[in-house]
């Protein structure tokens, strides 16, 4: 699956080339206050934990993954955006977003993956034609 650009953002499959990108990311202890109160996970749990656990959900024609977000205009990477299955009929969604852009983009990113996302449900079950609106 390809998620097409919002206007102001660029979504895309993290893979394993990201694991710096992850470690700056879930180093910042305003990005990691409301996962775990703060504590910043060291390099060598992004390669042992997060990646593994990432890879292990991993379907790109359905969708589940690990998004990451970037700014279109600076090209700067400021997050991702976690979509993984729960059971049958739910869904996770989860939002990591550096402080330094946060509120307006991660509002915008969560909204157009959340659009995003209902379509990607309701391929299940009915027809949803354009899943990139």
């Amino acid at each position: 699956m390809r998620i097409e650009n919002s206007l102001r953002l660029h979504y895309r499959m993290l893979d394993e080339d990201d694991r710096d990108f992850v470690f700056q990311l879930n180093k910042n202890p305003e990005v990691m206050r409301y996962i775990n109160g703060g504590k910043p996970t060291s390099r060598e749990e992004v390669v042992r934990d997060f990646m593994p656990r990432l890879n292990a959900y991993k379907d790109v024609d359905k969708g589940w993954g690990v998004w990451k977000v970037s700014v279109i205009a600076t090209q700067e990477s400021i997050g991702f955006i976690l979509v993984r299955p729960m059971n049958f009929f739910l869904m996770r969604q989860a939002l990591r977003i550096l402080n330094s852009v946060g509120g307006f983009y991660s509002r915008a990113g969560a909204r157009v993956m959340l659009r995003r996302l209902r379509c990607i449900l309701k391929r299940y079950f009915l027809s949803c034609p354009n899943i990139n609106t």
